[in-house]
């Protein structure tokens, strides 16, 4: 039979062990739930705050564009027209365009040319709406270029038209990332990176949504993204390059159709939780050492 002095031992150690493993699995869960709901009721807001910035600095361009569209000179000017040369510069300095110009109804433009064949002629002279074009080189910088139309009698007249440098959507994303490892960016309509803070990025044109369709490994960046394009807002996760991330999103408003996320590192997050795990470990072992040493002056006594 077993003595009592190992009865005693074996029923006082397994009870401490019990409760230390229990307390430390308790406080693992605890504090790993507090970091997801805490990321997510930082990235949410965050993300919607980034996206009313990128809205408001649009907005401007377009309220510029507009006050040009109902000016008279751009009325009544043919696009090549002298006079029409400084009231351009003079609207491309004060609202921060590359340049400003206009096109008639056939397309010919300011510069000589004719983009009558261009799509973002067609979208807008179609729909008779401000339109955007996609992201595009030319042959300097990334740009884009916004279109305004000219409406008289309730028919297309023309446009207004003016370029800007993609640059500025990642003059606003640089300074969104959380933490060392994590970023920020915008994408287009289609799914394109339009803003991120490595420039590479936006010139190569990564879209995730395409890339998936070859790599199954990114599949859930690739849903998550389907879900921006479709002008949703919320919290996700995806495992991108064996990190998981945590991921708020909120669209674009305004004329461009456009989605903006901000994405943080789970593995830089959750290292404090490594630590109190292992320090909880420590601690377990510490109180079944202490806890065997008294039950051994307890036994002899």
């Amino acid at each position: 039979m077993k003595s009592i002095k190992y009865k005693i031992l074996v029923g006082m150690l397994s009870v401490v062990l019990f409760g230390s493993t229990l307390i430390g699995i308790i406080t693992a869960l605890l504090n790993a739930g507090g970091i997801d709901t805490l990321m997510q009721k930082t990235l949410g807001p965050a993300t919607h705050m980034a996206a009313d910035a990128v809205q408001w600095k649009m907005d401007n361009y377009w309220t510029a564009l507009q006050e040009a569209a109902a000016s008279d000179i751009f009325r009544n000017s043919d696009p090549t027209a002298p006079e029409l040369v400084p009231v351009r510069d003079e609207i491309a300095a004060r609202n921060g365009f590359i340049y400003v110009g206009k096109m008639d109804a056939s397309g010919y433009s300011s510069t000589g040319y004719s983009y009558a064949d261009e799509d973002y002629f067609q979208k807008c002279k179609a729909t008779m709406q401000p339109y955007i074009s996609d992201i595009m080189n030319d042959g300097s910088q990334m740009v884009f270029i916004l279109e305004m139309p000219i409406i008289k009698e309730g028919r297309f007249d023309g446009l207004v038209y003016a370029g800007i440098s993609a640059d500025f959507l990642t003059d606003i994303v640089v300074n969104l990332a959380m933490g060392d490892d994590g970023v920020a960016y915008v994408l287009d309509n289609r799914g394109y990176v339009i803003g991120h803070r490595d420039s590479s990025v936006v010139v190569e044109g990564s879209n995730m949504i395409e890339a998936a369709k070859t790599d199954d490994s990114l599949a859930d960046v690739a849903a998550l993204n389907q879900r921006m394009i479709q002008g949703e807002a919320g919290f996700g996760t995806y495992k991108f390059y064996g990190d998981n991330k945590f991921v708020g999103f909120a669209p674009i408003g305004g004329n461009q159709n456009w989605s903006i996320a901000i994405e943080a590192s789970q593995r830089e997050f959750k290292s404090t939780l490594d630590i109190s795990i292992m320090l909880s470990i420590l601690v377990v072992l510490f109180v079944l050492a202490s806890s065997f040493f008294i039950a051994i002056r307890l036994d002899r006594s």
